[in-house]
């Protein structure tokens, strides 16, 4: 099966938490994930931001975050993302965003 991806709204990444730190350029992300949500938080913590979910080959659908949390860097010029996740299976979400953005994890955070 091929893994598919989608965007979700706000209200569905609820019990999503910090997993991992990746590298990757703006343009990297907005062409493999989409249009990101630039609207910044109500603590300003995060400014830009792709909240989606994609099923794996098992056919199991994962909810996943990347943001820029924290950081005064323009989202056009920032390398490094936090990823949240619903820790489900970080495993197949680290190996999906290595392969899907071809980027390189810097940090992973610990599971539930």
């Amino acid at each position: 099966m091929r893994t598919q991806i989608r965007p979700i709204e706000q209200r569905n990444i609820v019990g999503t938490s910090y997993a991992a730190v990746i590298c990757c350029e703006f343009d990297v992300l907005e062409e493999s994930l989409g249009t990101p949500n630039l609207d910044p938080t109500i603590d300003d913590k995060t400014t830009c931001s792709w909240n989606l979910s994609y099923r794996t080959d098992d056919g199991e659908w994962l909810v996943f975050t990347v943001y820029n949390y924290k950081d005064d860097t323009p989202p056009q010029e920032n390398e490094m993302w936090h990823v949240g996740s619903n820790h489900k299976n970080d495993d197949a979400l680290f190996e999906f965003l290595e392969r899907i953005l071809r980027c390189d994890i810097i940090t992973r955070g610990r599971k539930k």
